[in-house]
């Protein structure tokens, strides 16, 4: 895989020996500035994630494998600007970053790896939702944090623990789809079947909540949006506004 960076942002390229390069070109002139080979697999769907100082972060999908990469400098930078690789696999959700951390869903398990080292501080699995014939209370609402960014590039979860599938289809039920977003301390991510997770950012993992807001068979493939203290969802059949109920 090979990491490439313009001025106003990095992107991958792939090579025929199965190389995930990252490469960056100059935004004026269209030159490359420099690229890395930061790497091997087969398969790269998730977005990049820029953290502090300027490094880059990026998760692989089936060979598994994360890595952190200092942008800046000239031509190749292998040896000099690879910061770490972790072993943490990604798949199509694209990764957290929130208050040094970072966070990556993939599988149904969720991990949080120290950004500056790489260093995995805990990988738990993401439980099933509620299976009662009504619907769980939604999620409460978080207020916006500018502070934790992440990509809403990627789609969502659908086999998950509970046994429950979105209406995706095509083989696809396994593959995490939606990307996590944060806000008010908290992580919020929804599975491919519409289980709404509430995990509380840290370097310990504890799921606050997890709900529903459907008992209808819909794919939640599209990653929420945070505003003004309510949760935008979609899925394939309808727009959900999640926020606090005004007295």
């Amino acid at each position: 895989m090979l990491l490439q960076e313009i001025s106003i942002g990095c992107w991958l390229n792939y090579r025929y020996d199965s190389f995930v390069d990252s490469e960056c070109l100059s935004s004026r002139a269209g030159k490359l500035n420099w690229y890395c080979t930061a790497c091997q697999d087969n398969s790269y769907c998730s977005s990049l994630v820029a953290g502090d100082a300027g490094v880059v972060f990026g998760f692989e999908g089936r060979g598994g494998g994360g890595f952190a990469v200092k942008a800046g400098g000239k031509d190749d930078v292998t040896k000099s600007n690879i910061v770490w690789k972790s072993q943490v696999a990604g798949r199509i959700s694209s990764p957290l970053y929130a208050d040094g951390n970072l966070y990556v869903i993939s599988g149904g398990m969720v991990s949080c790896l120290d950004a500056e080292s790489g260093k995995a501080h805990y990988q738990s699995r993401l439980a099933g939702g509620e299976t009662s014939p009504q619907a769980s209370p939604p999620p409460t609402p978080p207020k916006e944090d500018q502070s934790q960014r992440g990509t809403g590039g990627g789609q969502g979860e659908g086999a998950r623990a509970s046994g429950r599938r979105g209406g995706g289809g095509g083989g696809m039920g396994g593959q995490d789809y939606a990307s996590p977003v944060a806000g008010d301390g908290k992580l919020f991510y929804v599975s491919r079947g519409g289980d709404f997770y509430v995990i509380q950012l840290g370097t310990e993992f504890k799921r606050l909540a997890v709900n529903r807001v459907t008992t209808d068979k819909e794919d939640f493939s599209a990653t929420p949006a945070i505003s003004n203290e309510q949760i935008i969802a979609r899925s394939d059949k309808h727009l959900y506004c999640i926020g606090a109920t005004k007295k």
